[in-house]
C-alpha cells in the first residue's frame, strides 16, 4: 500500500510539473508575440492622443520581461521533471540534451537572444542608438525560434487550438513585418520591397508548415 501511495503521488508531481512546463512555454510563447507586435508598433510610430507613445514604450518593456519570467518558469519545471531527467547542462546548453536535442536547442538560443535584448535595451543609453538597434533585430530570431522550438517540441502541437495559435502568431507578426518594411517612416524612411517579399514568402512558408505538418 506504501508503494502504490509513492506511486500515486509521483505520478501527480509528473503531472504538476508537466502541466506547468506547457503553460509556461505557451504562455512566453504568447507574450514573445505580443512583444514583436508591440515593438513593431512602436517602430511604425502607431499612437493615439489617448494612448501616448512613453505608455506603449513600457508596456513593450513589460511584456518582454514577462516573457523572460515565464521562459524561467518553462526551463525550471522541465528541469524538474522527473520523466524528462534533464541536467542543467542540457536546459541551458544547446545539443546536450537527450530530449529532441536539435528542436531544444533551438529554444535555448532563443532564450540568449532574449536576454542579449533585453539587457542591450536596459543598455541603450550606454552602447548608443545602432548598436542598439542592431540587437534589437535578434527579437525576431527570438520569435522564429521559439515558434519552431514549441511546434517541434511541444504535445500540444497537433491540436487544432495549437495551429491556431502559431499559425495566427505567424500571419500577426509576418504581417506587420511587411507592412513595415513597405510603409517608410519618418522623413529618412525608405521602403524595402525585396524585404517585403522575402518576408512575405517566409510568413506564407512557415503557415502552411505548421498546418500541414
Amino acid at each position: 500500500m506504501a508503494g502504490r501511495d509513492g506511486g500515486t503521488h509521483m505520478s501527480q508531481w509528473n503531472d504538476i510539473v508537466w502541466n506547468v512546463a506547457r503553460a509556461g512555454g505557451l504562455t512566453a510563447y504568447v507574450l514573445v508575440t505580443l512583444s514583436v507586435v508591440l515593438g513593431l508598433a512602436l517602430s511604425m510610430r502607431w499612437q493615439g492622443t489617448r494612448w501616448p507613445r512613453f505608455i506603449t514604450n513600457e508596456l513593450h518593456g513589460f511584456v518582454t520581461l514577462l516573457s523572460l519570467v515565464f521562459i524561467a518558469v518553462h526551463i525550471a519545471a522541465v528541469w524538474l521533471d522527473p520523466y524528462l531527467g534533464l541536467g542543467w547542462n542540457e536546459v541551458l546548453l544547446p545539443f546536450t540534451s537527450h530530449y529532441r536535442p536539435i528542436w531544444t536547442a533551438l529554444g535555448i538560443v532563443a532564450l540568449y537572444f532574449a536576454l542579449a535584448v533585453w539587457i542591450t535595451t536596459q543598455l541603450r543609453a550606454r552602447i548608443g542608438h545602432t548598436w542598439w538597434r542592431r540587437f534589437h533585430l535578434l527579437a525576431f530570431g527570438v520569435f522564429a525560434l521559439s515558434c519552431v522550438h514549441g511546434i517541434m517540441s511541444g504535445t500540444d502541437t497537433s491540436t487544432p487550438w495549437a495551429i491556431g495559435m502559431y499559425a495566427g502568431s505567424l500571419v500577426l507578426v509576418g504581417g506587420l513585418l511587411q507592412l513595415r518594411l513597405l510603409v517608410p517612416v519618418g522623413t529618412r524612411g525608405r521602403a524595402h520591397p525585396n524585404l517585403a517579399t522575402i518576408a512575405l514568402l517566409t510568413t506564407l512558408g512557415g503557415v502552411i508548415w505548421s498546418v500541414a505538418r
